[in-house]
């Protein structure tokens, strides 16, 4: 009689999140982590919706990059000024960072990786975006 609409899985994603898809497309990221870094201006969001945060879909992999320096034990202020001095695309989804939290390098091959970490003389944070990439549902 009257046929329904389905929804196609081709539909694209919408490109705008609220906190909440964006808190599920990152299981490891809280509320109030999100809410602390907005209030901080480490993140920004795009608009407010009443009083919902709306963020941009890109945004995500800023999100993932920044839980896995906290993950390694960086401060968020170290972290920001990474995310600040990445003059990559981080949404081509390959390639890897080598930071010792001061100087960032990036590298296309794990034999890059290995170069750029003797070169730094220290100890580094190696996060591959392909990893990062699988992790946040983009």
């Amino acid at each position: 009689m009257f046929k329904h609409k389905h929804r196609s899985s081709t539909e694209p994603e919408p490109q705008l999140l609220t906190s909440g898809q964006v808190l599920a497309a990152l299981p490891d990221l809280t509320a109030r982590r999100l809410q602390w870094w907005d209030e901080r201006d480490i993140i920004r969001h795009d608009h407010m919706d009443g009083h919902r945060r709306i963020y941009d879909r890109a945004q995500l992999a800023e999100f993932a990059l920044l839980l896995e320096l906290s993950r390694r034990k960086m401060s968020i202020q170290k972290a920001k000024r990474l995310l600040r001095m990445i003059f990559i695309d981080l949404y081509r989804g390959w390639g890897f960072i080598v930071t010792d939290g001061r100087k960032l390098k990036i590298c296309d091959t794990p034999d890059d990786v290995i170069d750029e970490a003797v070169k730094f003389q220290c100890g580094v944070h190696v996060i591959d975006l392909a990893g990062l990439k699988e992790r946040v549902k983009l």
